[in-house]
């Protein structure tokens, strides 16, 4: 390297050319050995205004043309045909395009394009499969008929004497799990606003248990936690000095156990839904036999019966007009 006594002969015309051409501050000074000053210096006793060349501002330009020429393509006509009608998500698209998904998703936004929830629900079964390399249960034939819409309700009175009404039994079976566990808890009573993953659209996602330290999602498995979702609740919570989780294996078993026990099974009453949709098979639940055997619904004939414990019976009805799975 060159001492600070040691003199560098600029071409001033050259350097200039050189600089305006595209070399940056930078490249020329590890050309000519020296510091990035000393060919500003140099710049500026020729009159050339290196603030209009600066890196950071060319490198800012240069990447919002690149963005600009790439979104292009985005038009209305062409998202209709690989969102709606291929049925690609943002994520994939942005993969094929490289384009950042946030960009595709406003343009979406922007032209109003909406996916039915067949749609939606297509596209997280095919996400499904490509993660575990099998069909989702709800398409599977072996065992898709064994998914049949449960439409109890359930009126339960805690040890603590408050009244709720659980939209599941596995609701039920948690509660009675804290309440035999001498666990504080509530229901329902924690709210936290997010952004839907697929729409792009606010919601609201009500937690279904609170503890002291802990809010907890009731669901058959943890997977079926919607991301977005879980994400949302885990940033309020830990802000709130909190922690968000599903159910660990040994509560869904204790649980369970509990409610085969009948565990103050007289605390508690089932409360029967019609459908509100069209529906193939339909699951409810009764206290007693006899309930169980006076129940009809129109439309719909009796499939399967079956006492799961002395104070709990199963009743599985099916549309009179529905293939045999």
């Amino acid at each position: 390297m060159h001492s600070i006594w040691n003199k560098i002969n600029f071409d001033l015309e050259k350097l200039k050319n050189e600089f305006i051409s595209g070399s940056t501050l930078k490249d020329l000074a590890t050309q000519y050995n020296c510091s990035i000053a000393t060919i500003k210096r140099k710049l500026q006793l020729i009159s050339v205004d290196t603030s209009i060349y600066n890196n950071s501002r060319t490198a800012k330009e240069r990447h919002r043309q690149k963005v600009c020429d790439k979104t292009k393509i985005l038009s209305k006509d062409f998202l209709y045909q690989k969102y709606i009608q291929e049925n690609l998500d943002t994520k994939t698209l942005s993969e094929q395009l490289g384009i950042h998904y946030s960009v595709i998703r406003q343009r979406i936004q922007a032209y109003k394009l909406k996916k039915s929830h067949n749609q939606l629900v297509g596209a997280w079964q095919a996400r499904y499969k490509e993660k575990h390399g099998v069909l989702h249960p709800s398409q599977d034939p072996n065992h898709k008929h064994k998914y049949s819409k449960s439409l109890n309700k359930v009126r339960y009175k805690s040890k603590s004497d408050k009244n709720y009404i659980f939209k599941s039994i596995r609701e039920l079976s948690y509660a009675l799990y804290m309440d035999q566990s001498e666990i504080i808890w509530d229901y329902e009573t924690e709210r936290v606003n997010y952004i839907h993953h697929f729409t792009g659209k606010p919601g609201v996602y009500i937690i279904d248990f609170i503890t002291e330290d802990t809010w907890i999602e009731v669901k058959p498995h943890n997977s079926m936690i919607p991301h977005d979702k879980r994400l949302y609740a885990e940033r309020k919570a830990s802000a709130e000095g909190k922690k968000f989780r599903g159910l660990l294996s040994h509560e869904v078993e204790e649980s369970w156990k509990l409610v085969l026990s009948g565990y103050r099974s007289e605390n508690y009453n089932f409360i029967h839904r019609k459908p509100r949709r069209d529906r193939k098979q339909i699951t409810y639940y009764f206290k007693n036999k006899e309930e169980m055997e006076k129940f009809s619904l129109n439309g719909f004939k009796s499939h399967h019966r079956k006492e799961i414990a002395p104070h709990m019976y199963k009743l599985v009805l099916r549309k009179e007009n529905a293939d045999k799975p």
